[in-house]
């Protein structure tokens, strides 16, 4: 269990196409943003770019210099116990919409409105970013 003064550190793509953004379904269900922690050493960006292709299966050709949304949170892991999380979301665009999914990264991989994204059963990780996600701040 990490101090309560540490944060795992986790990078998510924001990719937008006409007007909804891609969530993948992890495997227990809830839906999330595509990216995940960061590795020991690894930049924001080598370490989102690893994570797009081990989960949607294509390479990211741009992210934006800086985060567009910044957050913590702290998510309870029943074997982990409380893991404090810092979170940042990147506009990212990537070379191809054909996303191959990870059977052990996710379930599915869909695109949807910020008011869909407001009635899914959202992974901790994203459940307030639903209640802010404006596509105007991906412009």
């Amino acid at each position: 269990m990490l101090p309560p003064c540490f944060y795992r550190v986790s990078t998510k793509a924001l990719i937008a196409q006409a007007g909804k953004i891609v969530l993948v379904m992890e495997p227990d269900g809830r839906w999330e943003l595509p990216g995940g922690g960061l590795e020991v050493g690894e930049s924001f960006t080598s370490g989102l770019t690893r994570e797009i292709k081990e989960e949607l299966g294509v390479n990211i050709s741009k992210v934006s210099p800086k985060p567009v949304y910044v957050w913590t949170l702290v998510d309870r892991d029943p074997v982990k116990g409380a893991i404090p999380k810092l979170v940042l979301a990147f506009k990212t665009s990537v070379d191809s919409l054909n996303f191959v999914y990870n059977p052990e990264e996710s379930s599915q991989i869909d695109f949807f409105t910020p008011e869909e994204i407001k009635k899914l059963n959202l992974h901790p990780n994203i459940q307030n970013l639903a209640h802010v996600l404006d596509l105007k701040d991906l412009d």
